[in-house]
């Protein structure tokens, strides 16, 4: 069996590569059940305990609330810079004007 083969309900299917130079199966002609699906979430096909389920939903629900608390976080207005007012920066490159 190559890995190019394709395994169907009536056996194997060679995937059509010429046109396509990408190699992404092309759609076939045959619009009916040629192929047989597999499932493609594996986590889906674990089955859990009710135990399990609670638990899940649980860690999801403080995921939310901690989410929430930092979003509010965020929310709040940050610390103002101090500016002193009293003190006059003065460029020491600039010269004054002496008016007379």
């Amino acid at each position: 069996m190559n890995k190019d083969e394709l395994i169907g309900a009536e056996g194997t299917y060679k995937k059509r590569t010429g046109v396509n130079r990408f190699k992404v199966p092309m759609q076939s002609i045959y619009k009916g059940d040629k192929f047989v699906d597999a499932k493609s979430d594996l986590l889906s096909t674990i089955p859990r305990t009710k135990e399990e389920h609670e638990e899940l939903d649980n860690l999801n629900n403080n995921f939310s609330a901690r989410l929430d608390e930092l979003r509010k976080g965020k929310d709040l207005p940050g610390e103002k810079e101090k500016t002193n007012e009293d003190k006059d920066e003065i460029n020491k490159n600039k010269k004054r004007v002496v008016t007379t």
